[in-house]
């Protein structure tokens, strides 16, 4: 696979991985919602197995996909070499 078969594959992964998320998001609260009455309780988050923890894990690790993404793009990522080199070698 080229390079610009491959950046054209992930050229949007950011915009698609935040809709993702945020409908996702959407649709856990909604189920709240419908099934306790409300959106969430802040004492529901740190309970494993809750409507409220399942949100946190999705937007912390949408975070970390962030910040993996922006260390990538800057050069800082944990591979031993950059994607300039790759592309010279």
């Amino acid at each position: 696979m080229s390079y610009e078969e491959r950046h054209s594959a992930f050229k949007r992964l950011r915009l698609r991985a935040f809709l993702w998320t945020a409908g996702l998001s959407i649709l856990i609260l909604l189920d709240e919602f419908i099934k306790e009455g409300y959106l969430a309780k802040l004492e529901d988050f740190l309970k494993p197995g809750t409507h409220e923890s399942l949100l946190m894990a999705l937007w912390i690790g949408f975070l970390a996909f962030l910040t993996w993404k922006r260390k990538k793009r800057n050069g800082n990522g944990s591979g031993s070499e950059s994607e300039s080199e790759r592309r010279n070698s």
